[in-house]
């Protein structure tokens, strides 16, 4: 600016030396014309520096607009971003839950397997005892038989009562037999007696066992024969436990 206002005063300067001395009247309208000129010098100005101005504006919108775009490109990149990174969280969680659920649908698996497994291994156990107990009572089975049968043997072999009646004489044998107990296992809790098969005794058959006319307790046949039985103990009192000579009474 400093430099067209220098240029017109030279070229004021110049124009006043050129012509030669004016009037009053001719001076006062020369001022006037400076005055426009200076006016029109300002105009000028001052355009150029609105143009300028505006120009800087122009650039400083056109720049913002840039940045404005250039953001909401990123932006936009941001959303899809999100976008895509939802979707994904979407179907990881449903992909967690899938296992959560085939995790829990094993647990409960391995419950029950552990449930029927303690099952399995209780009935094993007790199988087990029932088998133990199965073969101690066969074994006590098979020695009672075995005691059952070394008795009957031992009478079968002795001089039973009664028995020897049947070779004495008739008015001997004619005499009624006296059923009573021969012997008593107390180690397999059984009675021998002479009762048997020709009597009417048969397996299962419950005998009365009677001392001084009274019932004391019973037995019920186990194993029989002609002559005799052996019986085990049902019912004996303690106080007066059951002893040879001991009379079988009444048969059921």
């Amino acid at each position: 600016m400093s430099s067209i206002y220098s240029q017109l005063s030279k070229n004021q300067l110049k124009i006043e030396k050129e012509q030669p001395s004016l009037l009053p009247t001719e001076r006062l309208d020369e001022y006037k014309l400076t005055g426009i000129k200076t006016a029109i010098a300002g105009a000028f100005i001052f355009s150029l520096l609105g143009l300028a101005g505006a120009g800087y504006l122009f650039q400083r919108l056109n720049s913002e607009q840039r940045e404005r775009q250039a953001l909401e490109a990123v932006s936009q990149e941001f959303r899809s971003r999100a976008e895509v990174v939802q979707v994904k969280a979407a179907e990881l969680e449903t992909i967690v839950m899938q296992y959560r659920q085939e995790i829990d649908g094993l647990k409960n698996q391995l419950k029950s397997s552990a449930a029927e497994r303690n099952e399995i291994k209780q009935a094993l156990e007790k199988s087990n005892r029932s088998l133990t107990s199965l073969q101690k009572k066969m074994a006590d089975l098979e020695a009672r038989s075995r005691a059952i049968e070394d008795e009957t043997a031992f009478i079968r072999t002795s001089a039973v009562p009664g028995a020897a009646m049947e070779g004495r004489n008739a008015a001997q044998a004619q005499t009624p037999k006296t059923f009573q107990v021969l012997t008593i296992n107390r180690k397999f809790n059984f009675v021998v007696v002479n009762v048997g098969l020709k009597d009417k005794v048969k397996m299962g058959s419950i005998l009365e066992i009677q001392r001084a006319g009274k019932k004391i307790g019973k037995v019920q046949v186990e194993k029989v024969y002609e002559n005799f039985s052996a019986a085990a103990v049902v019912e004996e009192p303690k106080d007066a436990p059951f002893k040879e000579g001991d009379l079988v009474g009444k048969i059921s």
